[in-house]
């Protein structure tokens, strides 16, 4: 991937000796003479200095771009420093400073500017990787980017500046090594299943979307399995400004929140996003730690990466494709970890997201192809871009917006006056797992940060500050952040941090009352479905004790209570309210009454609420409809092997849909098999490909048959529909032919027991070649007419076909034999098929296709043209033979 986007192949100034060395340090050197035998260099030469944040990167198993920040593994920064040797002055501003990568390390990574220059990017915005850069000192120095590829090795950076009094080369030298063996986390993968978007609640869709997140070691192997009862993986929804992640919950093995602990096995794991009621983009974090594999004990080394997922609209599908995202998007800081999202809706999901060419993001931040910007920026001011959203239509739709993003701070040196902006902590709770991520405005990139001693059980990331873990003691305790930017310069803020405890617990007891978070349905729903479940999310943990269907309950508004099952724990501060075998009334108006009866784990009573909702129409009489497909109608270079989605517009009867209701054909031809259909919820269904590998045939025309057998709920039939569709490959049109027959066209002597045997040129629709797809008549001689035959007893008043002593026989895709019988008192009882000095003529009929729906063609080139083998019209293929003498 990365050889693609190399330029400047030629190395910068003149062949230098390299002197490599570890540990992400940098050796220097003048070839400037001083006094001889001395080692002792002259006060005013150059000297040159070359350090790397790291002497270590995974290897880039998944293509990742180049990127800055810790959701940007792959890519490390370099710092090249040039002084007077014995006065330590920097080197005059605007020096240019020469670095490459040496060849034998080219194939393991690249170097980036990753300035935001548009000579340093293509034409679509993405950063540009070099073998060779050449940048101007400031303050005597500058810095670069080096990328990891996906070839293990060590790269040797090396960096010169020609001192202009000795007119001497001065270099330094750094080396890293790539994807090296460490059996620790260094790489996260975050992706999300089929269909790789989710609907909001309550808009005809499926609410919850699986995802999996994949964490492996410098080398591209998964990490080891943590100890049993160990998480060693954080999945989090990040606030954004956008409403889609108000109300939106991950959940993973029983748990139901924002954050999620889970526990990789062979270095994967998986968790679902359930949507809010809003629309728009959520992001969703994973983070390991490099550390101990141990998320738990809280974070020390931050690996991380993160995914934009779609909320849409299911009640609107038809609309247009739009872009939602605010035309002015959230400030960044120079020097700070800078995420956003952009959002669209309408068209068909999920979006693919580009910079419109020649636009340009602000130096150090990316924009994926999910729609996240992020990065640290290294450029202050306001910058104007125009991005892309592309619709996965089977011909894509596409929007284009002006985007404006103000960086603040200064392009070099200092982004300000450094400062914790972080208040006072969030409160934690004994046993409930803490995360929180202060932030630090101005200075120089990078950070470090150190904390005095915070509760048991949490963490600090040094790199980002970020504070994880699970607090194990009560109280208020006093914490003070420390931040250090790269110039040395430090910035403190005292905070407080509660940790709530047990009821009577002392210091840092919780007094506050619990409250409603949100509730499925929300308040204000209409359409509700008359037979779902009530889910209510609480602010806090809620003692389950509290919590039946007594102390949470639905009634008629301003009427009498509505009977619910059960109720059932889904994590501490989540609950579900199931109902038993009766549903809700149609065109009702219900009440979810939460009472102060609900307590949370310290005794505080629930403000109490209530949540108005109704239900659904009148009794359903309308036919359901597809609502779309995957592949869409007319999809062309459709992928050979995969399987079949169709979501429908309303509730189906899950027994209605099957292979037979629901299948694939060759245009206008053959079934083709399918292994099985699968629900995936109440209106969507996948019709599966061969479990054993079977895939459609390239370049060839199918149809997805949807039948009126598929019904909704209320029993009302579909609406029919055939979707048609093409593989990729090489269209076939060409009509299948005839390669020979036994016995061959002109043959004698042919035995009277004989079989026939007819073989085309290329393997067929074996259910498009039936019996009656040949004829058989006696005929007067070689091109003769019919004459006329016993069939059975009596008579006929036209020529006869002979019936067939056995069925077809598909002996190959290609090749089919039948046995014809002349019926006769004699035959018979001689143990004959045919009479002995006998012609016969076989005639085909246009029955017969080749796998791509192509009809038989004759010896004339003429195809399909007769629908039944009948004497006297234009046979599709016809031959004929003599039978011996006995």
């Amino acid at each position: 991937m990365e050889s693609a986007l190399l330029k400047g192949l030629t190395l910068a100034g003149a062949a230098v000796a390299v002197a490599s060395c570890g540990g992400g340090g940098g050796s220097s050197g003048s070839s400037a003479g001083g006094l001889p035998g001395s080692g002792v260099t002259p006060a005013n030469d150059y000297s040159l200095s070359l350090t790397s944040a790291t002497s270590q990167l995974p290897l880039n198993v998944f293509g990742a771009s180049a990127g800055i920040g810790v959701n940007a593994p792959y890519t490390t920064t370099l710092y090249v420093t040039g002084t007077r040797a014995g006065t330590r002055d920097p080197i005059p501003d605007g020096t240019n400073l020469a670095c490459s990568v040496v060849p034998e390390g080219l194939e393991s990574g690249a170097l980036f500017y990753l300035d935001g220059d548009e000579e340093h990017e293509d034409e679509d915005g993405n950063p540009v990787g070099y073998r060779a850069i050449t940048l101007d000192s400031s303050a005597g120095g500058a810095s670069f980017h080096f990328h990891a590829g996906a070839t293990a090795g060590t790269a040797t950076i090396t960096c010169s500046v020609t001192d202009p009094q000795s007119s001497k080369l001065v270099t330094a030298t750094s080396s890293i090594a790539v994807g090296q063996s460490s059996g620790v986390s260094a790489q996260a993968q975050i992706a999300p299943a089929a269909p790789g978007f989710v609907y909001a609640q309550n808009t005809n869709g499926p609410s919850v979307l699986q995802l999996q997140a994949r964490i492996l070691d410098d080398a591209g192997q998964p990490v080891p399995n943590p100890a049993a009862g160990v998480s060693n993986l954080i999945a989090r929804i990040v606030s954004t400004p956008g409403a889609a992640d108000d109300f939106a919950l991950l959940s993973a093995g029983g748990q139901l929140a924002k954050t999620v602990t889970l526990a990789t096995i062979g270095g994967i794991a998986q968790f679902s996003l359930v949507s809010g009621a809003q629309t728009g983009s959520v992001l969703v974090e994973v983070i390991a730690d490099r550390a101990d594999n141990n998320v738990g004990n809280g974070v020390s080394t931050q690996v991380g990466n993160a995914v934009s997922i779609a909320v849409v609209d299911g009640s609107s599908s038809g609309e247009a494709l739009a872009i939602t995202s605010n035309g002015t998007l959230p400030g960044a800081s120079v020097g700070q970890s800078y995420a956003t999202i952009l959002s669209a809706s309408g068209g068909v999901p999920p979006y693919a997201w580009s910079l419109s060419s020649g636009s340009s993001l602000p130096g150090g931040l990316t924009l994926a192809s999910d729609g996240i910007i992020s990065g640290v920026p290294t450029s202050g001011g306001t910058f104007r871009f125009i991005v892309r959203a592309r619709d996965s239509a089977g011909t894509p739709a596409e929007k284009l917006q002006e985007v404006a993003l103000t960086v603040a701070g200064e392009t070099t040196g200092s982004g300000g006056t450094l400062t914790v902006t972080a208040a006072d902590l969030p409160k934690g709770s004994v046993g409930a797992y803490y995360a929180y991520a202060p932030a630090v405005t101005g200075g120089a990139s990078p950070y470090a940060w150190v904390s005095t001693a915070l509760p048991t059980g949490l963490a600090l990331d040094s790199r980002t500050g970020f504070i994880t873990g699970t607090p194990t003691a009560s109280g208020t305790y006093p914490v003070v952040l420390t931040v250090t930017d790269a110039n040395g310069v430090q910035a403190n803020r005292n905070l407080s941090m509660v940790i709530d405890g047990a009821a009577g617990g002392g210091v840092g007891v919780d007094t506050t009352a619990p409250k409603l978070l949100f509730s499925i349905p929300t308040d204000g729903s209409t359409d509700v479905d008359r037979c779902s479940n009530i889910v209510a999310r609480f602010d806090e943990a809620i003692d389950p004790v509290t919590v039946t269907n007594v102390s949470l309950f639905v009634r008629r508004r301003g009427g009498q209570t509505f009977s619910m099952a059960s109720v059932s724990k889904l994590d501490d501060s989540t609950f579900a309210l199931n109902q038993g075998d009766v549903c809700y009334d149609a065109t009702a108006n219900y009440e979810l009454v939460l009472t102060d009866s609900i307590r949370d784990v310290s005794g505080n009573p629930l403000v109490a609420s209530v949540v108005g909702f109704s239900t659904g129409g009148a009794v359903d009489t309308v036919a359901p409809q597809v609502a779309y497909t995957i592949p869409q109608r007319d999809a062309q270079e459709v992928d050979r092997c995969s399987d079949v989605v169709v979501r429908f517009n309303e509730a189906i009867d899950p027994v209605t849909v099957n292979n037979v209701s629901m299948y694939v054909r060759r245009q206008g031809g053959a079934t083709f098999s399918m292994a099985g259909t699968e629900q995936i919820d109440d209106r969507t269904f996948v019709l599966s490909q061969f479990d054993e590998g079977g895939c459609y045939d390239p370049g060839t025309r199918y149809e997805l048959v949807l039948t009126d057998s598929i019904r909704d709920v209320a029993q009302n039939t579909l609406v029919p529909d055939v979707v048609p569709f093409s593989t990729g490959g090489e269209l076939d049109t060409t009509p299948p032919r005839v390669a020979y027959t036994i016995p061959a066209d002109g043959a004698v002597d042919v035995s009277p027991t004989a079989d026939v045997t007819v073989v085309f040129n290329e393997a067929m629709d074996t259910n498009s070649i039936v019996p009656q797809s040949f004829a058989v008549y006696r005929i007067t001689g070689f091109g003769g007419t019919p004459t006329q035959v016993t069939v059975g007893s009596g008579s006929d008043t036209s020529p006869s076909t002979l019936p067939t002593a056995t069925d077809l026989i598909a002996e190959t895709d290609r090749r089919f034999t039948f046995g014809p019988v002349e019926y006769g008192d004699a035959l018979p009882r001689l143990g004959l098929n045919l009479v002995p000095g006998q012609h016969y003529r076989v005639v085909m009929s246009a029955s017969p296709r080749d796998l791509a729906g192509n009809q038989i063609c004759n010896t004339s080139g003429q195809c399909g043209t007769t629908a039944s083998p009948v004497e006297g019209a234009t046979p599709s293929y016809s031959f004929e033979f003599r039978v011996g003498e006995q």
